[in-house]
């Protein structure tokens, strides 16, 4: 008898059943190949991609757990509208396409720079002050330019169902989440233009600034990871008081729920 064989689980029927330790990460002599079919890893691979998710468990029974409670939902009426994310898009296409080609973004969709340029800078503003600086007196051109800029500003508002005009309602937790939001931004790859219209919009001011640090240091940050290097951890709170004592831990983040009203 092999080592381990008289500590082997039952294995199910067509299982290829447990001689050695080894054996207990093949799921194949664990399991029924038929309940296997289709699993393109072993025991080892399995954790890893829980690792890769960010996942951590106590013990295996906290992982089966986790597993069997992961529900797939029946929704019948979308999986029947959609059966698949082409067939999803392609409802769309229409749309997208009468938007192609009129803005900065891939395949010329609207970004936010498209959206927010009256007020963040751009050609057409470029040419106006260079137009204006130059002494030159007929601006009637650079006018219709601005004119045309702010109309189809207001157009994509419009078609976007925001209305510009509206207050938003703004809480100090609001005003948290956008400041610890903007490392994201700076980061950002999708082309959406949120950073240069950002960027745009800054003022000359310590204020403006420390809005433009953050999102380079976001971007700078993301290069580093793609080459490995993960940067410095710094805690902003360390030695404030919180609800739980003087608890200031980054794992935690007692004090900076606490700063930011949760």
């Amino acid at each position: 008898m092999a080592i381990g064989q008289d500590l082997a689980p039952e294995v199910p029927p067509g299982g290829g059943g447990i001689k050695s330790l080894k054996d207990f990460t093949d799921v194949n002599k664990l399991a029924n190949p038929v309940n296997t079919a289709g699993l393109q890893t072993d025991l080892a691979g399995i954790g890893n991609h829980f690792k890769d998710l960010g996942g951590s468990f106590k013990d295996s029974q906290n992982m089966k757990n986790l597993v069997a409670s992961v529900e797939q939902p029946g929704a019948t009426n979308f999986t029947g509208a959609y059966s698949s994310l082409g067939g999803l898009m392609s409802e769309f296409k229409g749309d997208f396409d009468g938007m192609t080609g009129i803005g900065r973004g891939a395949g010329g969709i609207p970004n936010m720079l498209d959206f927010l340029e009256p007020v963040a800078g751009g050609p057409a503003i470029d040419a106006f002050n260079t137009a204006f600086n130059s002494g030159e007196t007929d601006f009637s051109s650079h006018l219709d330019a601005l004119e045309g800029l702010v109309s189809n500003s207001e157009s994509l508002f419009d078609a976007a169902g925001i209305d510009p005009t509206e207050t938003p309602i703004t809480s100090l937790s609001s005003h948290m989440n956008a400041a610890t939001s903007l490392a994201k931004i700076g980061a950002e790859t999708n082309g959406s233009g949120a950073k240069d219209a950002l960027m745009g919009m800054l003022d000359d001011s310590v204020f403006g600034d420390s809005i433009k640090v953050s999102m380079i240091e976001g971007k700078n940050n993301a290069l580093l990871a793609e080459a490995g290097i993960q940067p410095p951890q710094f805690n902003p709170f360390e030695g404030y008081p919180s609800y739980a004592g003087q608890d200031s831990s980054l794992n935690s983040d007692a004090a900076g729920k606490l700063l930011g009203g949760r």
